[in-house]
């Protein structure tokens, strides 16, 4: 799909966003045969979800950075694109990816067990976390467009930094369980 993105897709509003994502849905679909492994289609979906929320960004990112007229001489594309759809597109997103991350975590736990699982629970807490840092990251991205052109710089960002080294000991204890409490008792 790169290929077919450069020379034809890219000229299509929509179209040009949806088959970006798609190409990262390919990427985790090659790294999954070559090491032999299975993926989850809850996780299929949040990897093209967060290509999507990525790509609405830079493009809105673009439009407030550059200027529209601006904008379009970058990337002709822009002149089918407006600052309020591309927020409209955003906050959509945003909001399908928060669900599709929450009901993976919420699906996992049986609710009406007496005995749940802690390492299970344990992975819920994180919830809240993901949810902070989606809206960190829109703020971001608004109030500073130039992040949204260079989203690897929103990483140096102080909450989103500590909330994703939380969100990552969180998840690391959640998987790593059962392990971590083998090293620990001996």
């Amino acid at each position: 799909t790169g290929q077919l993105y450069n020379h034809f897709f890219k000229k299509y509003p929509f179209v040009d966003i949806l088959v970006l994502s798609t190409g990262y849905l390919w990427r985790a679909l090659s790294g999954v045969v070559i090491i032999n492994a299975t993926i989850s289609a809850w996780l299929f979906l949040a990897i093209f979800e967060i290509a999507m929320f990525l790509s609405i960004a830079k493009r809105k990112g673009d439009l407030l950075y550059l200027g529209k007229d601006k904008a379009i001489e970058h990337k002709k594309v822009y002149d089918q694109y407006s600052l309020k759809l591309l927020e409209q597109f955003h906050v959509l997103i945003a909001g399908s990816l928060f669900m599709t991350y929450s009901l993976y975590l919420i699906l996992r736990v049986p609710l009406f067990e007496l005995t749940l699982i802690l390492q299970e629970e344990v992975a819920i807490f994180t919830i809240p976390i993901s949810l902070y840092l989606i809206m960190r990251f829109m703020y971001l991205t608004t109030s500073k467009p130039e992040l949204a052109r260079k989203t690897e710089k929103a990483f140096f960002d102080k909450g989103i930094i500590i909330s994703g080294i939380l969100l990552f000991l969180i998840l690391f204890f959640s998987f790593y369980y059962d392990i971590i409490i083998t090293f620990i008792i001996g």
